[in-house]
């Protein structure tokens, strides 16, 4: 996790909040993005994550910060 951006990191989590996946990724992102914050982060991840949600549940099509989201969720796998 450490690897990703905090928009990375909270992507995952805007995909878990609006679409329902990857419960376990956006828990591990969560802690990441507390930790970062802890340690002097200045990304309004808090923010950010409740903007691109309301914009997710605005539209009834997928647009650019979805399918971001959903790429960023593709790339999972080289988190471990």
């Amino acid at each position: 996790m450490e690897n990703k951006s905090s928009k990375s990191l909270s992507a995952i989590i805007v995909a878990y909040r609006t679409l329902g996946i990857c419960k376990e990724h956006a828990k591990d992102s969560m802690r990441e993005l507390m930790k970062r914050k802890l340690s002097g982060d200045s990304f309004d991840y808090e923010s950010y994550i409740s903007e691109k949600i309301d914009i997710a549940k605005s539209n009834a099509t997928p647009n650019e910060d979805m399918i971001k989201a959903l790429n960023s969720i593709a790339n999972i796998g080289s988190l471990k």
